[in-house]
């Protein structure tokens, strides 16, 4: 099964990343208490797609950087070393949790069926010995 993340994008957002074809969805949580229901943001397909789409969002609810560094507990910096136009740094394992919360947002994951179609003739299926579901601590 070939899986995308999503984002989700609002018509106030829909030109900012229009021109691109997007699998990853973000989401807005603080909606739920007016509608119950999350809105779409955008949808992007790869790494600066994301970042472009946080990077929008801060700009979007007016945080700076250091703001975003500061509600997230990351060092001094660190969100426009990620989410700057010169990028140093990238989003890792604890950061991209830390600022998807401090600007709302959510990720969720989709199977793309066109991108499956591309690329499954060049799938072979793996052998299945089990060594790939043992657990890490084995």
């Amino acid at each position: 099964m070939c899986c995308s993340v999503v984002f989700g994008m609002g018509p106030a957002d829909s030109g900012k990343a229009a021109g691109a074809k997007f699998a990853l969805m973000l989401d807005v949580v603080g909606k739920r208490e007016q509608s119950g229901v999350m809105r779409r943001l955008a949808v992007v397909s790869d790494y600066a797609g994301l970042v472009a789409v946080l990077r929008a969002r801060a700009d979007a609810l007016n945080v700076s950087n250091l703001t975003l560094d500061d509600v997230t507990g990351l060092p001094s910096g660190y969100c426009g070393k990620v989410l700057g136009l010169k990028r140093n740094r990238t989003l890792g394992r604890l950061s991209l949790g830390l600022v998807l919360q401090s600007l709302g947002l959510r990720l969720a994951v989709l199977e793309d069926p066109e991108a499956l179609a591309r690329v499954k003739p060049r799938l072979e299926p793996r052998k299945h010995n089990g060594a790939h579901r043992r657990p890490a601590s084995e």
